[in-house]
């Protein structure tokens, strides 16, 4: 299952993307918002790993253009910024988010949501059967 990295900063887009690579992920990542939503709309990225504050197009924006645009199986989102107040974790979640993580990421948080996130699709999958 390839998995959308969106991050404009190159540290936290590589250590996201490395921590998922090592624990055998398919990652595809992307610099800004606008890129991110430009891949996820040509291919099958069913969870998407996304910063908040970007140029362009920012993580809550792509959240909402991609489920304006859902055909099919919902993605997880997880939107992760170092905004870390609960007023901003509902905000995420109520522009479409699945779930919120504050920077800087904690590896195994990380892991545990990208888990929650396959658990969440697969049981998508079941349902649509």
């Amino acid at each position: 299952m390839p998995i959308l990295v969106v991050d404009d900063d190159a540290v936290s887009r590589h250590e996201i993307a490395e921590t998922l690579r090592q624990e055998g992920y398919e990652v595809i990542a992307a610099a800004n918002g606008r890129e991110g939503l430009e891949i996820f709309l040509q291919g099958e990225c069913p969870l998407v790993i996304t910063d908040w504050m970007m140029p362009e197009v920012t993580g809550i924006n792509l959240c909402r253009a991609i489920r304006l645009g859902i055909r099919g199986v919902e993605p997880y989102i997880l939107v992760v910024s170092s905004l870390s107040d609960a007023r901003d974790a509902q905000l995420a979640l109520f522009a479409g988010a699945n779930d919120f993580l504050s920077k800087p990421v904690d590896r195994q948080a990380l892991l545990d949501r990208v888990q929650t996130g396959e658990r969440a699709l697969a049981a998508c999958r079941l349902n649509a059967v």
